[in-house]
């Protein structure tokens, strides 16, 4: 029977791990006081030490022998009580725990895990029973003294050493204890140097030392000409000096050094001309009105900002910025692109300045970290970055704006598994703020929300500059297959126009939604096609390191001479990625300044900052890429973009898929004909008929937005009905069907009983990939327009899973964007 602990305080404290619960712990006399709803606090969990987070203070608790904080990390609260409500409700609704919804809103590295380190207490007496695995961890101990299991682990070459390590402790020989490691990331300090000088005794040193040090005098003399102290290491370039001298001169108590924080903040370059307010068009000024009367009624709403490619719509989010600034609130914008996010920062900075603070995962950890805190002092107002910014710790939120609201990168792969867009409305609601998602291709459930009347509708309809939307062509590929006897990468049409642009000196994007050098290779004699070992798809060939590489576990091997299936045939390239692409147009155009933006140009830190920066400054006439470069950039001498397929998401088993094609060709078209000139878009496509390919040829998101209605309708597919994904994985595929069947079963039985009759379940089966990185892959589909209904059956899925079988992993996605 669980006794009572009463007459305590107590701490509930939430953990980020897959646990539903929170835990319970005593809050020891040496910390009394110190304890808060909202601190960070270092606790022990079964046999390790782990960073939680305090979500509240209790007087009893029905749990027996609770065990004490370890630690209180930090003097301030890390969450107040609005990010406590919102990461209680995010967590809720994603059917995740509180603390890992915690994880998400907390600083760079401040969840750190403890190690137990071990010890020899006493020897054995002679005659002891210890197995042989005992005695060798004995003598380990006793002669290299305190280690950690893993330590041991090496030394003795075996894994499985926690059983012999636990007998030995609960025989008193050897004892251990628990150490939290400090945080990797920390503010940064640097050593400033000033000197300690009037200005006429300045000049007495500075003569005495030129004879007798030189460079010494050489050093203070750069010193002295900055009346601020400066960075050592700044002064000492400027001098050609070196610590040595510094250091003799600070004996000489001629300059003091003492470290000064300084933050890593990201400094972006402003976009010249941007620093000015512009004229709204009519359709902007009606626009911002509507949004500004929100701002001021200071009351929760959400609106549409629906504007074609190039008509303003960042403008008009800089002048809702401008309106809640000037209320003393706050404000979040959220790009879905970490490509986008340096030029929409340097645009806002041209405007707002230093208040402006940037949040995304490019940033290093220590970035990161100083711009949380920023944040959190309130030196920044205006937030800025990718999906995780909608946690940003601003007090007083008065609006959030969703830029491409649309776009799939707002929806976490991981748990938990949220949408940023509708945390967003979640936490605006919360905060009595206004919402605003801009797109011009908005999502099916944004849009239907509109319809229904649950959010306002804003339109943009034509351009800022006054050019029309730019012509589109499609070029059929089944034809230049027949006439050039071939399937070429860039049809003679699009070679044609390209080269047209470049005799006028415009530029040129060239789109292409896969990377690598080929999609896959091909066995002419057998038909065998190279697949990854460890997941069910097919090997992409990358030219610039020569292998086949899997993009979903990043495996990679050598290209076989021959075919290994039936050892005569030779494995030919089929289709083409981004660097086939660069390659042809490399050899097309020689004299073309070309690059690619891909996954595989810009891992590297500043890459793409880089690439943009370039193209910008016309340094680059033809830029290939990705959906990287296809929405948001605004390069106004792009005259021309060619697509180069439009069918490679097409037929992908996805309901989503026509309205992914159609967005993403019509966001990529609207880069071109932002300037001056006229725009032009060709588009290769064998599907030339497909109604969102000629739904984006024609710019027509209603006629694509009627089409699609009505056959998500006939389908049962959102908007019309909400999906819940559950994914079932495991090492072995008899557990992973096992386990799904179960729960299938048991949520039928469940539905049947309560009569849940508008609840729709596919499944279980196998997944669309259906292995990946070894792991073996079944899925339901829950399908019902009543959310209280999918969470009935939610709630029992979990239940059943966690009673069920620890092998195979259950992931839950709540609004599911697809069913992969």
């Amino acid at each position: 029977m669980k006794m009572s602990s009463r007459n305590k305080s107590i701490a509930e404290v939430a953990l980020p791990l897959p646990l539903a619960e929170t835990f319970h712990y005593t809050i020891p006399p040496q910390l009394k006081g110190s304890v808060k709803p909202g601190m960070r606090v270092t606790v022990p969990f079964q046999r390790r030490v782990l960073t939680g987070y305090v979500v509240g203070m209790l007087q009893h608790s029905t749990v027996e022998k609770l065990r004490p904080i370890a630690d209180v990390p930090d003097a301030l609260t890390t969450f107040d009580t609005h990010m406590l409500d919102l990461t209680r409700c995010a967590s809720e609704y994603y059917f995740c725990s509180w603390g890992e919804a915690l994880a998400c809103a907390a600083p760079p590295g401040s969840i750190v895990e403890g190690k137990r380190l071990y010890r020899v207490k006493t020897l054995p007496q002679f005659g002891a029973e210890l197995s042989r695995r005992e005695q060798e961890l004995l003598a380990l101990l006793n002669e290299q003294g305190e280690c950690s299991l893993a330590q041991l682990q090496r030394a003795t070459g075996v894994r499985a050493l926690q059983n012999a390590l636990n007998k030995l402790e609960s025989e008193g020989l050897i004892e251990s204890r628990h150490v939290v490691p400090r945080s990797k990331v920390r503010p940064k300090k640097v050593n400033f140097v000033a000197a300690l000088l009037s200005p006429a005794n300045a000049m007495r040193e500075l003569d005495e030392l030129q004879s007798s040090a030189p460079a010494q005098a050489k050093l203070l003399e750069a010193i002295l000409r900055h009346p601020d102290p400066q960075p050592a290491a700044a002064l000492l370039r400027e001098a050609g000096s070196s610590w040595h001298v510094l250091r003799a001169l600070e004996r000489k108590k001629l300059v003091v050094v003492a470290k000064k924080e300084v933050l890593r903040a990201p400094v972006p370059e402003p976009v010249l001309g941007q620093n000015k307010t512009l004229v709204l068009t009519e359709e902007q000024q009606k626009a911002y009105d509507v949004l500004a009367m929100a701002v001021r009624a200071e009351e929760f709403a959400v609106f549409l900002l629906k504007g074609i490619t190039g008509s303003g719509k960042t403008e008009v989010y800089l002048r809702c910025i401008e309106r809640v600034i000037e209320k003393g609130r706050t404000i979040i914008v959220l790009v879905p692109e970490i490509s986008l996010t340096p030029q929409t920062v340097a645009r806002f900075a041209s405007r707002f300045g230093s208040r402006i603070a940037v949040v995304h995962s490019r940033l290093s950890a220590g970035e990161r970290y100083d711009e949380w805190r920023r944040i959190k002092r309130g030196d920044a107002p205006i937030v800025v970055g990718a999906r995780s910014a909608v946690f940003a710790p601003v007090r007083d939120l008065g609006a959030i704006v969703v830029d491409e609201e649309h776009d799939g990168s707002y929806k976490q792969a991981d748990a938990p598994r949220y949408h940023a867009r509708d945390v967003a409305i979640m936490r605006a609601k919360m905060s009595n703020a206004v919402v605003v998602l801009g797109s011009a291709t908005p999502s099916l459930e944004t849009y239907h929300n509109c319809e229904t009347g649950k959010f306002m509708l804003l339109e943009l309809t034509s351009r800022v500059t006054g050019q029309p939307l730019p012509m589109v062509s499609i070029i059929d590929m089944r034809r230049q297959a027949l006439d050039m006897h071939a399937r070429p990468v860039i049809s003679l049409p699009l070679q044609d126009k390209i080269e047209e642009r470049l005799e006028k000196g415009e530029q040129v994007m060239v789109f292409l939604n896969r990377r690598g050098y080929a999609p896959f290779l091909i066995c002419a004699r057998c038909g065998h096609v190279p697949m990854c070992s460890r997941c069910y798809v097919s090997l992409t060939y990358h030219s610039t390191t020569d292998l086949l590489q899997c993009h979903y576990c990043n495996d990679s091997q050598k290209v076989p001479a021959i075919c290994p299936e039936c050892g005569k045939g030779k494995l030919t390239l089929m289709g083409a990625g981004t660097q086939k692409t660069e390659r042809d147009l490399r050899y097309l155009f020689p004299d073309a300044r070309i690059e690619r933006m891909d996954l595989d140009t810009t891992s590297r830190k500043g890459a793409h900052e880089g690439i943009l920066t370039r193209f910008m400054k016309g340094e680059i006439d033809i830029l290939v890429g990705t959906q990287m470069i296809a929405k948001g950039h605004d390069f106004p001498k792009v005259t021309l973009v060619g697509v180069v397929s439009a069918d490679v998401a097409i037929n992908i088993p996805d309901f989503r898929a026509g309205e992914r094609v159609f967005q993403l060709l019509t966001q990529v078209a609207g880069r071109a004909g932002r300037g001056a000139e006229p725009g032009e878009v060709v588009i290769q496509t064998y599907n030339c008929e497909h109604y969102s390919i000629q739904a984006a040829c024609t710019h027509d998101y209603d006629a694509f937005y009627r089409q699609e209605s009505v056959l998500r309708q006939e389908a049962n597919y959102p908007p019309f009905t909400r999906l819940v994904h559950l994914l079932f994985e495991g090492e072995e595929e008899r557990d992973v069907r096992r386990v799904s069947g179960v729960i299938g079963r048991k949520l039928q039985r469940l539905a049947s009983r309560e009569k849940l009759s508008n609840v729709e379940m596919l499944g279980p089966a196998p997944a669309p990939f259906s292995k990946l990185r070894d792991r073996y892959r079944w899925h339901i589909a829950l399908l019902s327009p009543h959310l209280k209904h999918l969470r009935t059956l939610v709630a029992s899925a979990q239940a059943t899973h966690t009673a069920e079988q620890q092998k195979v992993s259950l992931k839950i996605d709540m609004d599911a964007l697809d069913l992969l």
